[in-house]
């Protein structure tokens, strides 16, 4: 018995052994095929600036001179360097959506496609001018697992919609989609609903998991809240006008899940809501009038907010699909006691993710 079980424990481990190095062929061999491709694309697309992910997939290239002939030299691109744009599982391909286009410039859009449905968030954009590729912007990865099975059906998602929205009441279902839903690097299933709530009538994208029912996010769609702004510039509106503003998240504060917005703050570490001077009145509107005297003017919250929303929404409305960035916006930056504080007087600049727009004094 004990030789027997000496064997049965020795094929065991040499199993597991097996297995073991099995799975490390594998990784070095994706590794191999990794930095080849990335070594051929490197010469094809000489010069240009490359931006890689911790495992190799493309980030972005920039500042590119790609010549090519026909759109089917486009296509050809994702399947030569398929693990580079996030497609090792056979299962998954690039879809053409859409093209954008002004001038001589086209940005072509292309959606991931997992077993036959649409990833969120996973995604490539290649930029063109004339017949040149001059940039790309690559949001597909190589996912580590794929969960494809949706566990709850539609009625229960909607349920967890209807008690997060328990304030509003959901008025009406606009849309209900099956997606993936790409989280730290796995692939899982989705329920896409838009839904209309009853009072006040606001209308939200939630996605919801089909494995365990949770809100992965929402994201408000319709515009409630009343602001001044000036949907330009000054030099071009003359007058400002009274539009509607994406509904902030919390209360009568300019915040929602796009951006969080203050005055005169280090946005790293001295932002809190005493920098706040953009308050909603009963009726949660922001009608401030400009006063470019003052270096705390609460109509400039109000143009980053309605603004940054806006440049993220034309994005969405144009089908290119990100997680909101909740970025930090500070406006009227006069000055936190830095040596660099002079220097961005009347200047608007981007530094640690977050957007300052610096106070401009008369004169």
């Amino acid at each position: 018995m004990k030789i027997i079980g000496f064997a049965l424990n020795s094929l065991g481990l040499i199993f597991l052994l097996l297995l073991s190095s099995t799975t490390l062929a594998d990784q070095i061999n994706l590794r191999d095929n990794l930095n080849y491709e990335r070594n051929s694309i490197e010469k094809i697309f000489a010069g240009a600036r490359f931006i890689f992910t911790e495992k190799d997939e493309i980030q972005t290239i920039s500042n590119a001179s790609y010549k090519f002939d026909s759109f089917n030299d486009i296509l050809e691109l994702f399947r030569t360097y398929n693990l580079l744009f996030g497609l090792t599982n056979p299962d998954c391909k690039m879809e053409f959506i859409n093209r954008i286009g002004f001038n001589n410039i086209s940005v072509f859009r292309f959606q991931k496609f997992c077993y036959g449905i649409r990833v969120e968030n996973e995604y490539t954009n290649i930029m063109v001018n004339g017949k040149k590729i001059f940039g790309i912007n690559n949001g597909s990865r190589n996912n580590l697992a794929y969960k494809l099975d949706f566990n709850i059906n539609e009625r229960i998602a909607i349920e967890q919609i209807s008690s997060d929205l328990k304030k509003y009441g959901i008025g009406r279902i606009l849309k209900i989609d099956n997606v993936f839903y790409s989280v730290n690097n796995r692939i899982i299933p989705a329920f896409r609903i838009e839904v209309l709530t009853q009072i006040p009538y606001i209308s939200f994208r939630y996605y919801v998991s089909a494995i365990d029912g949770r809100i992965i996010f929402r994201l408000p769609l319709m515009r409630t809240a009343k602001g001044k702004i000036y949907y330009d510039s000054p030099e071009k509106d003359k007058e400002v006008s009274i539009t509607d503003l994406p509904e902030p998240s919390s209360g009568n504060i300019l915040r929602n899940d796009i951006v969080d917005v203050y005055s005169n703050c280090d946005p790293d570490s001295g932002c809190n809501d005493q920098k706040r001077y953009a308050d909603g009145n009963n009726n949660g509107d922001f009608l401030y009038d400009p006063d470019e005297s003052n270096s705390l003017d609460p109509f400039a919250e109000v143009m980053l907010y309605y603004h940054i929303n806006r440049l993220y929404n034309w994005f969405l409305n144009a089908g290119i699909n990100f997680t909101p960035f909740n970025i930090k916006a500070v406006a009227n930056f006069a000055g936190v006691g830095s040596d660099y504080d002079e220097y961005f007087q009347c200047n608007a600049f981007y530094v640690n993710q977050a957007i300052i727009v610096g106070y401009c004094p008369e004169g």
